[in-house]
């Protein structure tokens, strides 16, 4: 889920800018189109995007935030609330065998790893297909 770039007072100053922006954008890796690059065995998507200047910016995940702070030669920029989105990804149980795999990333020991990589805390809601 992806909310609008909007912000109140920014758009009174760009009016303009999403439909900027919009229109320059390239989904360069995880994306689809035919925009996407193959990046080089070895190599970190966002450092080698904006080292060979595929890219002026690559804007990526959080969990890989940490990683991106290591490396030599690129800053981090954390992109602020009105102006970022928030990924929403859920769980689908295929068969029963799954259940014990699905009832491990629901602990507490699992949240930890959620966490320690960047991600958000998981909430789970579990349906029981007779009651719906």
């Amino acid at each position: 889920m992806y909310r609008p770039i909007r912000s109140p007072n920014h758009c009174a100053r760009h009016p303009n800018i999403a439909d900027n922006i919009r229109h320059r954008i390239r989904h360069l890796v995880g994306g689809h189109g035919n925009d996407n690059i193959k990046i080089p065995v070895g190599n970190m998507a966002s450092k080698w995007i904006v080292t060979t200047g595929k890219a002026d910016i690559f804007i990526g995940y959080q969990h890989y935030k940490k990683r991106i702070e290591q490396e030599q030669g690129l800053s981090v920029i954390d992109i602020p609330a009105d102006f970022n989105v928030t990924a929403i990804y859920t769980m689908s149980l295929l068969n029963k065998s799954a259940n014990a795999f699905m009832a491990y990333l629901t602990q507490p020991v699992a949240e930890n790893i959620f966490l320690a990589h960047g991600f958000m805390g998981l909430t789970t809601q579990i349906f029981d297909k007779n009651k719906n």
